[in-house]
């Protein structure tokens, strides 16, 4: 992310006017500004690290589940379409064969 940041900002203050420049920095020192006061904040407490921890993980899990009740249902209902193509290709050709 960081990287990406940057090449966005050299990209930005390279080929654009004042006022993108302006506003750009702008909001680049405000997203600093946030980013260092969080991680200092996070690091004043004595157990950061396991505060870290203890709320990575229900954030991991909670979309991590969505995307497997997504994927079953796939799964479930992938085979039905197959089916149903089958179905109507099948009935295509014999259709298709009785006109020869």
């Amino acid at each position: 992310m960081v990287t990406f940041s940057v090449a966005l900002l050299c990209f930005c203050f390279v080929i654009s006017n004042p006022w993108t420049r302006i506003i750009v920095g702008l909001t680049s020192a405000l997203v600093v500004a946030l980013t260092v006061l969080s991680l200092r904040t996070a690091w004043g407490s004595r157990n950061a690290w396991k505060e870290w921890v203890d709320g990575l993980l229900p954030s991991l899990v909670g979309p991590l589940q969505r995307v497997r009740g997504s994927v079953e249902r796939l799964i479930l209902f992938v085979p039905g379409v197959v089916e149903s193509l089958r179905n109507c290709l099948a009935s295509r050709v014999q259709g298709g064969a009785g006109n020869v």
